[in-house]
This record gives structure tokens, C-alpha cells and sequence, in this order.
């Protein structure tokens, strides 16, 4: 195939590849750019989001940041689920109203 080509179809083939190939890398360099752009504005989003959270909700931030230190401080994770009634049938009876990080979580 290549052999049954005149010099200058040769030569016009690879200056055509050569072309192709600048194209592709510029490209390649746009869609990293658009990657890098829309990168960035996820970060402002999310730190707009943070602002105007702390803006209309002070006491929402500041109880986040304590229950993420409470929850830090159970590295055994004891209060992290309910407690199971197959596992402690009269828990129900001594406790009135059981409560844990994952409850809490979802209130």
C-alpha cells in the first residue's frame, strides 16, 4: 500500500498526519482547560454554598462542627447505631427514649 505511493502522495500523507496530530493535541490541551474551568467551579459553588449556609443558618454550622467532634470522640463506634432488641431484649424497658449518632444524623 505505502509502497504503491508516488513521493509526493507520501509526502502529502504524512504532512496530513502531522496535521491530525496538532489537532488532537490542541484539542487534548482545550479539554483539559474545560476540565480544570469546571473544576474550579464546583470549588466556588461549593464554597458559596458554605457562605451562605453559615449566613442564614449560624447555629445549623456550629452544631455540624460539634456533632462531628461528639461523634469523633466514640472511635468504638458504641453510639453510632441503635441499639438491637435481639441483642439486649430489655434495653427498651430501662431506656425510654434511646438515642444515637445516626438517629440524631437523620433528625
Amino acid at each position: 500500500m505505502v509502497a504503491d505511493l508516488t513521493p509526493e502522495e507520501l509526502s502529502q500523507k504524512q504532512h496530513n498526519i502531522m496535521e491530525l496530530r496538532t489537532a488532537l493535541g490542541r484539542s487534548r490541551d482545550i479539554l483539559d482547560a474545560v476540565c480544570k474551568r469546571e473544576a474550579f467551579k464546583i470549588q466556588r459553588l461549593r464554597i458559596q454554598y458554605n457562605i451562605v449556609n453559615l449566613v442564614l443558618n449560624p447555629l445549623g454550622a456550629l452544631l455540624a462542627t460539634l456533632f462531628e467532634r461528639i461523634q469523633s470522640l466514640d472511635r468504638r463506634k458504641i453510639f453510632a447505631y441503635p441499639v438491637s432488641a435481639q441483642e439486649v431484649p430489655d434495653y427498651r424497658d430501662v431506656i425510654k427514649q434511646p438515642m444515637d449518632f445516626s438517629t440524631m444524623k437523620q433528625k
